[in-house]
């Protein structure tokens, strides 16, 4: 996410209508806007994230279903709350606080150790889910087999009858590859 044309390409696409799914901790808090009022890209943190602050890394928390009867946490596969998480490395999870007044975002999950914070966030423009925003690395969490099937899910949402259907191309940026 370090590239501002790969950032601008998301924010086009959200606005287009397209699907975006954003995952990961640190990008929470990278493009937080802080307390000092920095902002590094408020555009890129107000369409495709939809959070407000960044609250904390979050290093020794569970992660609870605000919505458990949500599909992503149902369909295709069970899943039952809250999931744990391996280590306390501040780099696996974030805590952020949603943006006020967004309409069509919605916590789905949230932090045990902050239940006033997102976990997992959409935004849906029209009843039609465009952004997801999983504030944690899967790699973290605790039961391998969950984490999958939450990805799985995920997947499914975006792509099925929840998230509008499928809409391509599908883009994909791998932060670590820096592609």
């Amino acid at each position: 996410f370090n590239d501002a044309a790969k950032r601008t390409a998301l924010v086009n696409r959200v606005l287009a209508g397209g699907k975006v799914w954003v995952e990961g901790g640190e990008v929470g808090y990278k493009y937080r806007k802080s307390s000092t009022g920095a902002d590094l890209d408020p555009v890129f943190r107000r369409t495709v994230l939809h959070d407000s602050l960044w609250q904390s890394d979050v290093s020794s928390s569970t992660l609870g279903f605000i919505v458990p009867a949500h599909p992503i946490f149902n369909t295709p596969n069970t899943l039952t709350s809250p999931i744990s998480f391996t280590g306390t490395s501040i780099y696996a999870r974030d805590a952020m606080r949603m943006q006020p007044g967004d309409v069509g975002a919605q916590k789905l999950a949230g932090w045990s150790a902050y239940p006033d914070t997102a976990g997992i966030m959409m935004w849906a423009d029209n009843g039609n889910q465009t952004t997801m925003f999983t504030m944690f690395a899967f790699g973290a969490i605790a039961d391998t087999n969950n984490g999958k099937k939450l990805a799985q899910n995920i997947a499914a949402y975006l792509v099925g009858a929840g998230g509008g259907g499928a809409s391509g191309p599908w883009l994909s940026i791998n932060p670590t590859a820096g592609t």
